[in-house]
């Protein structure tokens, strides 16, 4: 299975700024007419992790790097994401690239960000 590329294979590391996990929401809502709700956990799906995390200026070599890594996983396919705040690694599939042109002249950076959801 491929890994997410990271250090040291980029030349920097994800931003902190851009990091966020986000537990799924695992119950089934069912609203009543008297105004009620009722709520039960779903006991067939254990709940999946949302990652959001990114890079903030990093050089064009990187970009290249991460858009090969994305254009060969297209969203189907899952891979390894290591989180670095927690230490686990989590099998995840790509949710949303986001990148943004931010270098000056010959300067060519990136800004990206990405969204992925555990298998």
């Amino acid at each position: 299975m491929a890994q997410f590329p990271t250090q040291p294979v980029l030349s920097r590391g994800e931003s902190p700024s851009l990091f966020d996990r986000v537990l799924e929401d695992n119950t089934v809502k069912s609203d009543t007419e008297g105004g009620y709700e009722f709520r039960r956990p779903r006991f067939t799906r254990a709940r999946r992790i949302t990652f959001t995390t990114g890079f903030i200026a990093l050089p064009h070599a990187d970009y290249q790097t991460i858009m090969a890594f994305e254009a060969a996983h297209t969203r189907s396919l899952p891979f390894t994401y290591f989180d670095y705040l927690h230490g686990t690694f989590h099998q995840v599939r790509f949710d949303e690239v986001k990148t943004k042109y931010v270098g000056v002249g010959r300067n060519r950076m990136w800004d990206i960000t990405i969204k992925m959801t555990e298998v």
